[in-house]
C-alpha cells in the first residue's frame, strides 16, 4: 500500500520554509553559488545521500529507490538575479528579504531548490516503494546557461529514462500544481547588438551618426516582424529587457545597445526569429549610414 504522499509532505512544511528563507536571504548569481552549494551538501549529509560535485558550482545527488522502474532526473537550478530586492511587497513588509545587496531570487530558484531537497526528503521516507533511481540535479547558472552543458555531459554517464524540471509560476492558483506531457518550458535565446555611431554636439545632430535613432527603428521593426512574419500557431516571444546609450542629454553617443531574450518551443521556427532579427538590424542600421 503506497504511503500517504500528501500526509508526508505536510510534516516536511516546516523544513522547507526554513530552507526557502535560508536560500533567499543569501543569493549567489550565476557561476557563483559557493555559498549556496556548502548548504545543499549540508543537506544532502545530513539525509545521508550519495552526491557528486561538477566542475563549477553543479550538483547530482543519488537515491536508490527500493524497486525496479524507470531511472528519472529530477532538475532544480540555483542561481540568482543581479537585481535589488524591495523590503516590502504591495501589502506589507516582507517576512524574508536577500540581505546580499544588488542580488536577489526574483526568479524563484530558491523556491525550486527547498523543492528538490524536500522531494528527496520525501523519497528517503518512501525509498521501498519508489521505483528505479532518482537523479537531483542541482543546476548552476540557469540564468546565464554557464552550468547546462556540464550538467548534460556529466548525465551522460547514468541511463535516463525521464526528466521533470520545475518552475513556480504565479498566474496559477496556490496549492494547484500544472502537469502536462511535452513540453511545458521554453527554450530561450539570449540577444543582444550594438549600433555603432559617430559621436558629436547635440546641437549638430547633421555631424554625427546617431545610433539611438537606428536602435529605436529597429525595436519597432522588430515588434511588427514577429507579430507579421512568424506562425501564429506557434508560441515565440521577443523580451527586450535592456536598452542603453550615452551619459548625456546634450552628447550624441557612438554606440547604443540593445538586448534581451527569444523564446519559443519549436527549435526551427526559434531560428526564423533569429534570422528576423538579424535581417532587421542589418538592414535598418544600414539604411541610417552616410552615403
Amino acid at each position: 500500500m503506497m504511503p500517504d504522499v500528501k500526509a508526508l509532505a505536510s510534516e516536511l512544511e516546516g523544513y522547507v520554509v526554513g530552507m526557502r528563507r535560508e536560500f533567499h536571504r543569501h543569493p549567489e548569481i550565476s557561476g557563483h553559488e559557493t555559498h549556496t552549494r556548502d548548504v545543499i551538501i549540508r543537506e544532502l549529509e545530513a539525509m545521508n545521500v550519495k552526491y557528486r560535485l561538477l566542475d563549477g558550482t553543479g550538483i547530482i545527488a543519488f537515491i536508490e529507490g527500493g524497486k525496479p522502474g524507470k531511472n528519472r532526473v529530477i532538475r532544480a537550478d540555483i542561481d540568482a538575479l543581479p537585481v535589488q530586492e524591495e523590503a516590502e511587497n504591495l501589502c506589507r513588509r516582507k517576512e524574508c528579504v536577500s540581505e546580499i545587496p544588488g542580488v536577489c531570487h526574483d526568479c524563484g530558484h530558491d523556491a525550486h531548490m527547498f523543492v528538490l531537497l524536500g522531494t528527496m526528503r520525501l523519497l528517503l521516507r518512501m525509498r521501498d516503494d519508489v521505483p528505479g533511481k532518482v537523479y537531483c540535479c542541482f543546476e548552476e547558472g540557469e540564468e546565464t546557461n554557464c552550468g547546462i552543458d556540464t550538467m548534460i555531459d556529466a548525465l551522460k554517464d547514468y541511463v535516463v529514462d525521464e526528466c521533470f524540471a520545475l518552475h513556480v509560476y504565479s498566474g496559477l492558483d496556490a496549492g494547484k500544481i500544472n502537469v502536462v506531457p511535452g513540453p511545458l518550458m521554453a527554450g530561450t535565446v539570449g540577444i543582444g547588438f550594438h549600433i555603432k555611431g559617430r559621436k558629436g554636439h547635440g546641437s549638430r545632430p547633421d555631424q554625427a551618426i546617431n545610433p539611438i535613432i537606428p536602435a529605436a527603428h529597429i525595436i519597432t521593426q522588430l515588434n511588427s516582424a514577429f507579430m507579421n512574419q512568424l506562425n501564429v500557431e506557434e508560441t515565440v516571444t521577443l523580451g527586450l529587457g535592456k536598452v542603453t546609450a550615452g551619459e548625456a542629454t546634450n552628447v550624441i553617443p557612438d554606440d547604443a545597445y540593445v538586448g534581451g531574450t527569444v523564446r519559443f518551443f519549436d527549435p526551427s521556427e526559434g531560428e526564423k526569429a533569429l534570422s528576423i532579427i538579424n535581417r532587421i538590424v542589418e538592414n535598418t542600421a544600414g539604411s541610417f549610414m552616410l552615403s
